[in-house]
């Protein structure tokens, strides 16, 4: 399976409301004014939610029907394909779960659907499989499909038939990998497998002692198929992962459904005026099982233990609900006016005359897991506000907060400092409190190894240089021995695929007249290179330059050679800078002992300078199937790339990668042999004919598609109930002198004033703003910032109220 053939959907139409907006009574509204127009079907996450939804239809004068595991027992996906099949082409309204909907195989005459998903969808399921005893067995079946980055490629049927019938006749082996059969054979999913594990336990066989490290990790994720003719119905959608997920790897566009949305009661949260009341246990801390679990110090108690008891002593006798993990064993099921809630709790409106809530449950992803889900493009805070977050403020919304005409005060006690930062956002000016014990601000002290290790690490970053080129000019043999006549480079040759490559002199060349670009075949491109690695130079700059970006010239403002005139680039150039990495590691890790989905198409050069001491500077040009379109592409193989070294132990300091590589108008000098350093010239090629190219060449939107773009800001809360350590110390007068007196920088120094105001004077906004525009005066551009100033710092938290 291509990651870009299947037909799914370009758009999807969303109505993102808080919860209690009224999105389930606003599209009623909606589907009973249209119902004779098409059929409809809603879908929801849970059978209570269906008939609570059911219960409005019906009181709308609607006849609806509902299939359900309770209404036909045994039977569902049955009658669920014969309803749709036999109905008539409108008027229909048919109520099914979310697992129910995603198993449909075959949806007869989809044209005549629309469909309402309730709740966001969980996209991820993430699969460890240990089979050293059967691999040949999973081999019969699954095979590697594209690559999409240099960590992860997809995973296919080997015969999709062949495994359709072995799960409808599963053995005891298939009842094992039931789920992830199913995830792979089903056309909703597209499944992914971590590429050096497949490669070392798949294809070599090599197995460790240790059972827990002979385990292949795969991450199934949903794909937009499911929702052709759909509108997503939910709270914070575009924060969810699904929207990430769908938006950054299949380009869908998501529309708001404007006719439903102008029936929703409010679009955001309303004032809550004092209502809300938010308390945390851990100031710096993540909240973990692994943490939850830890003796906390001497004490002979767990640290969920001493977080419980720090909950329970704030709660002091008080009627409340909680949520905890399912394996959860602590005191509160001992506390006697507590009641336990689902910790997904979506949809229900039982608790709406509680004012506490303890929510303490940990739901993090496992290590591997949450570096799965990065490689392909998602990062740490969006999955932390699409889970712990997001499912704690469904659970805070089953209180009487959910009641907009309520007074009741709501007090709501969290793990962590980013949780409640995160909730404190949807609702505006809310007071926020620590609860917790100081025990769980103590930090184990460095040992003397560990202080020594993190100076040599900060001491070999800051020492690092990047390599600068010398100020000569071209020698004319090399421009002879390459063409008789320099027109030559621009020959364009017909076949494909081919290899732009923009040749300059001068290591300065601005002007478009000292470029020139010439087309290669794999094979040519190849050639040409190691026959210039075989001339002989008694100086670097005694030769041209190369740079794998075509440019062309936007504006008139600097030279050619800028990231805003890249067009297209046809490879990677990677320069090592005689690091702890050698030309054999590359070859090792990227051809040599690489599986077939980890073979890279390359060619590996030794730079000018490599010599005995030196034997680790060397240029590597991995080759492109199809060429990097935008910067943003080749930047996304350099990042991918690094990330394999790291994978396989080596760090950009201990490789020397020179950073430069990824600006994308970085240019190199041909590779060539130092005449004082002969026994150390170097050329090798792997994979770079055009079969090869084509198995193991790159293809840079693939690894822009799983690349992290734009992440997700989790707000610490930082001088909301404690000093900041680290705030100026002037008073405000001086802050004032000192801005006033600037002649540059004035707008900069703006947002660090305002911070100051709010961390460490803790004033109010109205104080905040009065002196900031006191400072810009009648300035313009001064007052916008001034205000700037403000939205960023209402966005960070600074402004909620101290209890």
């Amino acid at each position: 399976m291509s990651i870009t053939s299947p037909p799914f959907p370009t758009r999807i139409n969303m109505v993102p409301a808080p919860c209690g907006g009224g999105k389930t009574y606003a599209t009623c509204r909606y589907i009973a004014e249209q119902v004779d127009r098409s059929n409809w079907m809603y879908v929801a996450p849970s059978i209570e939610l269906l008939k609570q939804t059911k219960t409005e239809f019906e009181s709308l004068g609607l006849t609806v029907d509902l299939i359900t595991s309770e209404s036909r027992p045994g039977k569902v996906m049955k009658s669920i394909t014969n309803y749709v099949r036999n109905c008539l082409e409108s008027g229909h309204i048919l109520l099914i779960t979310w697992s129910s909907y995603q198993n449909i195989t075959f949806f007869s005459r989809l044209k005549n659907w629309w469909i309402y998903v309730d709740e966001i969808p969980q996209v991820d399921q993430f699969f460890e499989i240990n089979l050293q005893q059967h691999m040949d067995d999973l081999l019969k079946f699954i095979k590697l499909g594209d690559t999409v980055n240099e960590i992860l490629a997809m995973v296919v049927p080997v015969d999709e038939g062949q495994l359709k019938r072995l799960l409808e006749k599963p053995d005891d082996f298939t009842k094992v990998l039931l789920p992830f059969f199913s995830a792979v054979l089903s056309p909703n999913n597209d499944v992914f497998v971590d590429l050096q594990l497949w490669t070392k336990i798949a294809e070599k066989r090599k197995f460790d002692k240790e059972q827990d490290s002979n385990r292949i990790y795969f991450i199934s994720m949903l794909n937009p198929r499911l929702f052709e003719r759909t509108t997503l119905l939910g709270a914070n959608i575009e924060d969810s992962i699904l929207y990430r997920w769908f938006h950054q790897f299949y380009g869908v566009r998501f529309v708001l459904k404007e006719a439903i949305a102008a029936g929703l009661r409010y679009t955001k949260h309303p004032s809550v005026s004092g209502r809300l009341k938010i308390q945390y246990l851990l100031r710096d801390k993540g909240h973990s099982k692994y943490l939850a679990n830890k003796p906390l110090g001497d004490s002979g108690h767990r640290w969920i233990d001493g977080m419980d008891a720090a909950a329970l002593k704030a709660i002091d006798g008080r009627e409340f609900i909680y949520a905890v993990n399912k394996d959860y064993d602590g005191v509160l099921f001992d506390a006697k006016h507590g009641t336990q809630i689902p910790i997904i709790s979506h949809g229900m409106n039982c608790y709406q005359h509680h004012n506490l809530i303890y929510f303490s449950p940990s739901l993090n992803r496992s290590p591997q897991h949450l570096g799965m889900l990065n490689q392909l493009g998602i990062d740490d805070a969006t999955i932390k506000n699409a889970t712990i977050s997001e499912v704690a403020y469904q659970a805070l919304m089953r209180t009487s907060l959910r009641d907009i005409h309520s007074k009741e005060v709501v007090e709501c006690i969290v793990t962590e400092a980013a949780i409640a930062a995160r909730l404190a956002a949807h609702f505006g000016e809310v007071h926020i409190k620590w609860i917790g014990d100081e025990r769980f601000e103590k930090k184990k002290a460095m040992t003397g190894s560990e202080r020594n290790k993190k100076y040599k690490a900060k001491k070999k970053r800051s020492g690092r240089e990047v390599p600068l080129f010398d100020d000569k000019s071209l020698i004319e043999t090399i421009k002879d021995n390459r063409h008789d006549n320099t027109a030559e480079l621009k020959l364009c040759r017909p076949c494909p695929p081919m290899y732009e490559v923009t040749f300059h002199s001068d290591k300065y060349a601005k002007e478009e007249s000292h470029f020139e670009v010439a087309h290669y075949t794999p094979q040519e491109f190849v050639r040409e290179m190691r026959s210039y690695s075989k001339y002989v130079s008694d100086d670097k700059t005694d030769n041209f330059m190369i740079n794998s970006t075509v440019f062309t010239k936007r504006s008139d403002v600097g030279g050619l050679r800028k990231q805003d005139n890249f067009v297209r680039s046809s490879f990677m150039m990677l320069d090592f800078d005689n690091g702890e990495f050698s030309i054999n590691d590359f070859e090792r890790i990227f051809w040599k002992e690489a599986g077939r989905g980890n073979k890279r198409s390359f060619f590996i050069f030794n730079s000018f300078s490599r010599s005995d001491e030196q034997p680790n500077r060397f240029r590597v040009c991995l080759m492109y199937k199809e060429p990097a379109c935008t910067l943003q592409a080749h930047q996304a193989v350099y990042d991918s790339v690094v990330t394999r070294l790291k994978v396989n132990g080596y760090s950009e300091e201990e490789t020397q990668l020179d950073a430069a590589c990824r600006t994308g108008n970085q240019s190199f000098y041909m590779p060539v042999t130092n005449a004082s350093q002969k026994e150390w010239h170097y050329f090798k090629a792997h994979g770079c004919n055009t079969r090869d190219i084509d198995r193991h060449g790159i293809v840079p939107d693939n690894y822009l598609r799983t690349t992290i773009k734009n992440p997700a800001k989790v707000t610490v809360l930082r001088g909301i109930n404690e000093p900041n350590k680290s705030a100026s110390k002037n008073t405000i007068k001086e802050w004032k002198s000192e801005i006033c007196a600037m002649k540059n920088g004035r707008r900069r120094k703006l947002f660090d004033f305002g911070l100051c105001l709010a961390a460490q004077f803790k004033l109010p906004p109205s104080d905040v703003l009065a002196h900031l525009l006191d400072v810009a005066g009648g300035e313009q551009g001064m007052i916008e910032k001034a205000h700037g100033v403000m939205d960023s710092l209402r966005s960070r938290g600074y402004f909620q109220k101290v209890a």
